[in-house]
């Protein structure tokens, strides 16, 4: 896994939601397109797991937010089951209609990267 694709990820995810002043960036538009609050946490999960899971780094190296301690323990025995949650949601999600480029851009980029880390049999455990 190319951990300089996984931190540029982590990365944009992060910006986006200290970013949210405007209704067209991406963390808005992925609440309004998933109905979920806090998706980008979400979306965060399997990129901490894969960083730490792939020997990218710490955990501490990416910022790791503690109030995700727990959410990310459980994520963890379950990545599998989890991953392909987040993926059949990033999919609904660019079939809505009115998204910005960049989003349809970021969410086909992590649906990607997912697909790659769950459809490879040697990736995750």
């Amino acid at each position: 896994m190319n951990s300089a694709k996984i931190y540029r990820l982590i990365s944009t995810l992060k910006a986006s939601k200290k970013d949210m002043r405007c209704s067209s960036c991406y963390a808005i538009e992925l609440i309004r397109a998933t109905g979920y609050e806090n998706i980008i946490d979400i979306l965060l999960l399997p990129l901490y797991y894969t960083w730490e899971y792939f020997k990218c780094g710490t955990l501490n190296e990416v910022c790791f937010e503690d109030y995700l301690k727990n959410s990310y323990t459980r994520f963890c025995r379950y990545q599998k089951e989890y991953t392909l949650h987040i993926i059949n949601i990033l999919k609904k999600t660019i079939t809505v209609r009115g998204l910005s480029l960049t989003t349809l851009n970021l969410t086909k980029a992590l649906i990607d990267t997912y697909s790659d880390l769950v459809l490879t049999p040697h990736k995750l455990p």
